[in-house]
């Protein structure tokens, strides 16, 4: 590890802008970027490359903990998003653009929401996914929300598509990223939305892994049900991690 460079986790949650924000790092400093899988199975204290950054990671602190013992030059650049846009996210892309992965139970799983959702409405499948898949997602952000404050950058996804440029190379300050102006820019434009899919961001396209890159749009999918539903089950995480008040939503 140079001086300046410390080790980072980029700790998220899926349908968080999580492949984004890895590609644009592999721009902007390449030779720092590690090639680990998401739940970092292949990755232990002793294989730990210090000054690396691990991107991205998807993990709640206790499963973290189980594999990398904190240190004083490790970083977290937590990413969370809102959890009812996140649901209505892995609907759209399990129904219709999710690829293959390397892992055959990833896959089966992507083939078996697939076909079990042609056959119901956006607002039965959405219940499906708040009720099965939701969880997880859930623990991630509350168990990173109360942690490891002095040394993690939390950031939302709503900050990246607000002002793209201004979220990232605060990410990049905080990972010790050493590229100057004019390479970060083109890093980040080289991976824009706009760039990735050919659109702008609200012009939606259900069969592009990049559908929309909006905030708000789970308003367009909810019903009365899906609002209960939700409220019940993850209507305090929304509270704790900011985006709602109370539950008067």
């Amino acid at each position: 590890m140079t001086s300046g460079e410390s080790t980072v986790f980029h700790i998220t949650h899926w349908k968080a802008g999580s492949q984004w924000i890895r590609a644009v790092f592999n721009r902007v400093a390449p030779e720092r970027l590690a090639n680990t899988k998401p739940d970092m199975s292949n990755v232990c204290d002793d294989q730990l490359r210090p000054g690396a950054i691990y991107s991205p990671v998807y993990m709640p602190t206790h499963w973290f903990d189980e594999q990398v013992t904190p240190q004083e030059h490790h970083r977290y650049i937590v990413i969370i998003r809102d959890l009812r846009d996140t649901a209505v996210s892995w609907y759209f892309s399990m129904k219709h653009s999710h690829g293959k992965v390397e892992d055959k139970s990833s896959d089966e799983l992507i083939l078996d929401y697939r076909q079990r959702f042609q056959d119901m409405s956006v607002q039965d499948g959405l219940a499906v996914v708040i009720e099965e898949r939701m969880n997880p997602m859930a623990n991630i952000q509350l168990s990173w929300e109360k942690t490891m404050r002095e040394r993690r950058l939390f950031m939302r996804y709503e900050d990246l598509i607000a002002d793209e440029h201004a979220a990232f190379n605060r990410m990049f300050d905080f990972a010790g990223v050493r590229a100057g102006e004019a390479e970060r820019k083109r890093a980040i434009d080289g991976e824009s939305f706009s760039r990735r899919s050919g659109r702008s961001r609200g012009e939606e396209d259900v069969s592009s892994h990049y559908r929309k890159g909006v905030s708000g749009d789970w308003q367009n999918h909810f019903d009365d049900r899906l609002r209960e539903m939700f409220k019940e089950k993850f209507g305090q995480a929304l509270i704790t991690t900011g985006y709602e008040a109370d539950l008067n939503w």
